[in-house]
């Protein structure tokens, strides 16, 4: 097993999911990853599509180990059903607020795992 096996967070993209905002790639030299591709292993990346009733277009293969639930059942899911009602509305009135600001916004969430209530911090 090498290195990369034993991470196992490349992302999963449902579909031909494409943005339509361009990419400016001239911050990624500033930013402090050294594998592209990859997160850090405390960590899970949900990516949503706002355009198709907030989905999840994206997400990294170590759901399972710390959300409980496959990379692959996540993919399509309503990120309302995934997290609940409650705290989807939150986070949706916080991305709203970053429209007016450039302050990363964070919530917590506590997310059921394992029917265990695990907190996490989004953003």
């Amino acid at each position: 097993m090498t290195e990369q096996d034993a991470l196992n967070r490349k992302l999963l993209t449902e579909g031909d999911y494409v943005t339509d905002e361009p990419i400016d790639l001239t911050i990624c030299e500033k930013e402090p990853i050294h594998i592209p591709g990859y997160i850090q292993p405390h960590g899970v990346l949900l990516a949503i599509n706002p355009i198709d009733d907030f989905r999840i277009a994206q997400c990294s293969r170590n759901t399972e180990q710390l959300l409980g639930i496959s990379a692959e059942s996540l993919l399509g899911q309503s990120l309302e059903e995934f997290i609940g009602k409650t705290q989807f509305e939150l986070m949706i009135r916080r991305d709203l607020q970053a429209i007016a600001t450039p302050d990363l916004q964070y919530i917590n969430l506590t997310i059921s795992v394992a029917n265990e209530p695990i907190e996490f911090i989004g953003s």
